[in-house]
């Protein structure tokens, strides 16, 4: 299991234990349930994703919220432990000169929970934090973030499957204990077997399937679609992705042809 390694939590999933010194503008992440709060929030991101729309933005920050989810998985797998994400403990701040993603979580407090040893009070330890991170913390900020973009909460939620899948297998591939690449994979099952009405879905939103197109320059393998569309194309000089689920096949099928032929 070993000692949890900080660097990890903020290259990976931009969690930070202090306010970043270049940031621009900071908010408590519980403020952000206010959409008031969340459309000034929103505001600052803008132009630094230089999208066209509001909602382009708001599917940038959807993905960065849920990164905090995913670091409470990877942790809760790898560490056995769980992180205190709640709201009231996190500080966002915007940084416009860091590189990639320009946002940092920090957090106030900070606490780690062992996982019980025991196989089946580890499964409700599990469960326990799986359940409060998305009802009390994700499914709030992607709620305001919903209602103040007036994009389809659906379509928020959706930004989130694609990159657990992509990032568990390789996090699972990474890893040098079998305990841990069995962990990694068994609670990734767990999430998806978690009562939808914690998300305020019909549908538990990563028990989906997966839809697999041919890599762009390998025909012999194949990619991830999108789950839903990332709205790149409504920002400045974006275009639909090639694993975009709203691009059509001709059009996917003349990308890769034009890339083969360049090599």
């Amino acid at each position: 299991m070993g000692t949890l390694n900080f660097d990890i939590l903020e290259t990976e999933f931009n969690i930070t234990k202090v306010k970043p010194l270049d940031a621009i503008y900071s908010v408590r992440a519980i403020d952000l349930v206010n959409t008031d709060n969340m459309s000034e929030f929103l505001a600052y991101v803008t132009p630094l994703v230089k999208a066209l729309d509001v909602a382009a933005t708001g599917a940038y920050c959807a993905r960065w919220i849920g990164g905090m989810a995913l670091a409470q998985q990877y942790v809760a797998s790898v560490y056995n432990s769980s992180l205190d994400l709640s709201l009231i403990n996190l500080t966002i701040h915007i940084i416009p000169t860091k590189a990639r993603i320009p946002i940092s979580f920090q957090i106030h407090n900070w606490t780690e929970e062992k996982a019980p040893m025991n196989d089946t009070n580890r499964q409700e330890w599990l469960e326990q934090v799986l359940v409060g991170m998305y009802s009390e913390s994700i499914r709030p900020l992607f709620q305001a973030l919903s209602m103040t973009t007036n994009w389809n909460i659906g379509q928020v939620w959706g930004q989130l499957p694609t990159r657990f899948d992509r990032y568990i297998e390789w996090i699972t591939s990474e890893a040098t204990q079998i305990v841990v690449k069995e962990r990694l994979m068994q609670d990734y099952e767990h999430l998806k077997e978690i009562d939808s009405h914690v998300f305020g879905r019909k549908r538990n939103p990563f028990n989906v399937t997966m839809r697999m197109v041919q890599h762009m320059e390998d025909p012999e393998k194949e990619i991830r679609m999108k789950y839903t569309c990332c709205l790149y194309h409504k920002t400045e000089n974006g275009y639909y992705c090639y694993t975009c689920p709203h691009l059509r096949e001709e059009e996917r099928a003349a990308r890769r042809n034009t890339i083969r032929k360049s090599e």
